[in-house]
């Protein structure tokens, strides 16, 4: 352990499993009933090998290197632990990927005689790095030994920050150098609310680079000692308007019938973010007083009106928490704000079908794509309505039909296609895939595969396991027809009756590149589409694609924006002798730009990236990427062949050109 948790390979690398309870398993043998994507029925498990995945809707991660360690999978977002006779284990429940963003909130109880931790736990990549946030520990504390970063008071205490390395050590990259970054509670508890953005600015205002999120649990570690845990951990939200604010609010006021808190969030060299929480009332007037000099930049989650002086927001049916980006024009105070509202219990506003070609997503500019993902259609009393609202909107996003669906109805697949869907797989007739013979697999996908191709036209690259359940037999059929098996980050729930109110906000928490998992025969999914379209466009997002790459939401590559987005232009760099290299124009702001590069060719490649004059490198992803302005040299870090930068424009805003 050499003073800090050892993360070992073993736990990091085994394929995910959403396990759904046996007796699920056997009704639908019995009655060959297709459901809806009813993920969150498990039955409590008790495992005591090592394992993640999927359960109730949380991912878990068990991991143990010796010793006796028993961990159960409860209700919702609960597990225990009871261990000893142990070197070092750790688990917990969270989700993938984790969020610099999220709200944790958890209870129970942790007990430990020796030591361990109880700790919000997690891996980024890009840099590579494994970060806890430690609220309560046991007879050694982790800071013992580590370089200190100073540190952040929050959620009722102040945390000290600390950086550690390790040199050649597990990681979920194999064997890697990386850091390790600590945010350590001084008055230790179990239990309360973990407002994970504060943490994570805390970390970047004291230089320590952030990266990519991969998972995020609330854990239970053990090092050579004996205990138990009892831990109920749930999602409560984003901390305001898709930022991360840091701590402390200021300037909050109340007037009539309403009150308004004002917190200062995430901070740039020119900018930063402020966001605001009415109570008191739904139908309200926020009046916000920005400083000498300030401007207004962008909005979310509210009608803002203004640009400088003082501002006016008015609800637009997300909620009573919006947030607003100033330029700074050298005045660094925070606004302060004052509230006016009548009744409490208000009305959600009704939304507006923007006109044709103003997009879902934003108006002219996307700072960034989600995937809607529709399951289980076509269906001829819904499948009509989606592809209605989604043209009125000028929006897109994924479905994934089942065979049998399709093959039932193929004037809706062509209804599908012609809309600008991207058509996915969902197996024949959902069955519980992990529970058959991979002969029977390949019959689920390939027929569905060819009824695909027979209704639509099209051969889908695209899989989407039914009750999100996957192991290895099922990923080398999907290998060997071509398909990139995709899950979700955000569950609507809509398979479990939840509201139309309650799918909306569930998008609402979406971030560039997510995914929310949706289906395409709950009335109130229809009902909340168009207040989800409202809602990304308010906040500058814009309907895509998954690329079958990456998994992760693009912009839509057949030449729809997606709602509000202009298409990314796209031109080669040039080849060498044994590879090329495409270049796409990605997300735009005002002083930046992503770029993506895509290699064919080879998988042992270096790639030379000519930025314009004045332009500078901010940071990378999926690639080696050294130099800062210039020429910068990319070379693969085991990600694949998709790779991309964001470029600082600094008065150019050209394209770079690669070579390969």
């Amino acid at each position: 352990m050499d003073n800090v948790p050892v993360a070992p390979t073993s736990r990091r690398r085994r394929r995910l499993r959403l396990l759904i309870a046996s007796v699920s398993a056997l009704a639908l043998a019995a009655t060959g009933t297709v459901l809806a994507t009813n993920a969150y029925a498990d039955a409590d498990r008790t495992i005591t090998a090592n394992e993640t995945g999927y359960h109730n809707g949380y991912f878990f991660s068990y991991w143990k290197d010796s010793g006796n360690v028993t961990m159960n999978l409860g209700a919702g977002g609960n597990y225990s632990y009871q261990w000893s006779n142990i070197n070092n284990h750790v688990g917990g429940k969270g989700w993938k990927p984790g969020s610099s963003n999220r709200v944790v909130n958890y209870s129970g109880n942790f007990n430990v005689n020796g030591n361990g931790y109880l700790a919000l736990y997690g891996w980024m990549t890009n840099p590579l790095v494994e970060y806890y946030v430690v609220d309560n520990f046991g007879s050694y504390n982790p800071s013992t030994g580590a370089q200190r970063f100073g540190s952040v008071t929050t959620d009722g205490s102040t945390y000290d920050l600390y950086r550690t390395q390790r040199v050649n050590q597990p990681s979920i990259q194999g064997t890697a150098t990386f850091y390790q970054y600590w945010s350590i509670r001084q008055n230790k508890r179990t239990g309360g609310t973990i407002t994970v953005a504060n943490h994570f600015n805390a970390w970047r205002a004291a230089g320590l680079t952030l990266g990519q999120h991969d998972y995020q649990i609330m854990a239970t570690e053990g090092y050579q000692s004996s205990g138990s845990s009892n831990i109920t951990v749930s999602d409560g939200g984003s901390s305001g308007g898709g930022t991360t604010p840091t701590t402390g609010s200021t300037g909050g006021g109340s007037s009539s019938g309403c009150s308004v808190s004002v917190t200062r969030a995430e901070d740039w060299s020119d900018r930063f973010n402020v966001s605001l929480a009415v109570t008191g009332s739904s139908a309200w007037t926020v009046g916000i007083s920005l400083g000498s000099g300030q401007s207004l930049q962008s909005s979310w989650n509210a009608n803002v009106t203004g640009t400088s002086g003082t501002l006016t927001a008015t609800p637009n049916g997300s909620g009573n928490t919006f947030g607003i980006t100033i330029y700074k024009n050298g005045n660094n105070n925070t606004p302060t704000a004052t509230c006016n509202g009548s009744g409490g219990g208000g009305t959600t506003p009704t939304t507006a079908a923007p006109t044709t070609g103003s997009g879902g997503g934003g108006s002219t500019t996307c700072n960034g794509y989600v995937g809607l993902t529709w399951d289980d259609g076509p269906n001829t009393g819904t499948t009509n309505t989606l592809v209605n609202t989604l043209r009125q909107y000028n929006a897109t996003g994924t479905v994934f039909p089942t065979g049998s669906n399709a093959s039932n109805n193929p004037s809706l697949m062509q209804a599908y296609k012609n809309a600008g869907l991207q058509i996915g797989n969902h197996s024949w007739d959902h069955p519980h895939l992990i529970n058959m013979s991979q002969s029977d697999i390949q019959s689920q996908l390939s027929r569905t595969q060819q009824a695909i191709q027979q209704t639509a036209g099209v051969t889908p690259t695209l899989f989407r396991p039914p009750y999100g359940e996957t192991n290895q037999t099922l990923k080398n059929v999907e290998a060997s027809l071509g398909l990139r098996e995709i899950i979700w980050d955000i569950d609507s729930n809509d398979w479990n009756n939840a509201s139309a109110d309650a799918i909306r906000q569930a998008a609402s928490r979406l971030t560039n590149g997510q995914i929310i998992l949706m289906h395409d025969w709950p009335a109130a999914t229809q009902q909340a589409l168009p207040g989800i379209l409202q809602d990304l466009r308010n906040r500058g997002l814009c309907t895509g694609h998954i690329s079958a790459s990456t998994g992760r939401a693009v912009a839509p590559s057949n030449g729809s924006t997606g709602g509000g987005g202009t298409t990314p232009t796209t031109g080669s760099g040039g080849g060498g002798s044994s590879c090329s290299v495409s270049v796409t124009r990605g997300q735009e702001w005002s002083d930046r730009f992503n770029v993506t590069f895509a290699v064919s060719g080879t998988s042992s490649w270096t790639v030379r990236i000519a930025l314009g004059s004045g332009q500078s490198l901010q940071s990378s992803w999926n690639a080696s990427v050294s130099g800062s302005s210039g020429t910068l040299t990319a070379t693969p870090n085991g990600a694949g062949n998709n790779f991309g930068i964001t470029v600082y424009k600094n008065g150019n805003n050209n394209t770079p050109t690669a070579s390969c």
